[in-house]
């Protein structure tokens, strides 16, 4: 088990919703940071002696990251990185770029207005935790700002397909999120979307969108490089 991998497993406070979110965040990370590659096992008791939690968590993380297509698990033989884990993150923001994109489309075309004064108060709360340097709570309140346009579409495949692509970029976003820079590019960017949805321009707000995940995924493949 390399350093980082070691790191990653034991830092993680369990000031988090559940052990079971614990772990599914946690594995999950290992596995898109590429930790874990494709068709390796890995092995619950060694990851809960390393998290320092039961065994039943990660059993449970264990079958939702297997939903999400990150892991497989074989009778008799163990748990292991499926193959969808070799897809590099610029293809999996690629392919979120427009199926968001296109969920922004719709959901300008369907939204009721109670659902755009919720999306409008989203972007508020949002505000607040970047005022207050939340970062957490910020991950975690963008991740529900686009959870909310897809449910917004109300299109079954794109959500089950969102639900898919989602799962691989959750680490992508946390690290994301850690630059002040794209704090603030993002929070303005994410305005300019609900600013086109509100005026009920389609076009606009599916453009929108799909600029602001490929400007993320650029600007964040960008300082990577820097810090090789």
């Amino acid at each position: 088990m390399n350093a980082e991998l070691e790191q990653l497993l034991t830092s993680r406070t369990t000031n988090v919703q559940s052990l079971r979110q614990l772990a599914v965040d946690t594995i999950r990370e290992a596995i898109v940071m590429g930790y874990y590659k494709p068709g390796e096992p890995i092995r619950e008791r060694q990851l809960s002696e390393k998290m320092n939690i039961s065994t039943t968590p990660v059993k449970e993380a264990f079958r939702t990251l297997e939903y999400e297509g990150l892991v497989v698990t074989v009778p008799r033989k163990g748990t292991f990185v499926s193959d969808m884990a070799d897809t590099s993150i610029e293809e999996i923001l690629m392919l979120r770029a427009s199926v968001e994109g296109l969920c922004a489309r719709l959901a300008a075309e369907k939204m009721t207005d109670e659902e755009m004064e919720s999306l409008k108060q989203q972007l508020m709360r949002m505000d607040d935790m970047k005022q207050e340097q939340r970062v957490d709570n910020l991950v975690e309140e963008n991740t529900s700002f686009h959870q909310m346009v897809v449910t917004y579409a109300r299109s079954p495949v794109l959500k089950q397909t969102w639900n898919t692509v989602s799962a691989f970029d959750q680490a992508f976003r946390k690290l994301a999120l850690q630059q002040n820079k794209e704090q603030e590019e993002g929070l303005m960017e994410h305005w300019s979307i609900f600013q086109a949805m509100e005026s009920r321009n389609a076009d606009t707000a599916e453009q929108e969108m799909k600029s602001h995940i490929l400007r993320t995924l650029n600007q964040v493949m960008k300082q990577q490089r820097k810090g090789e």
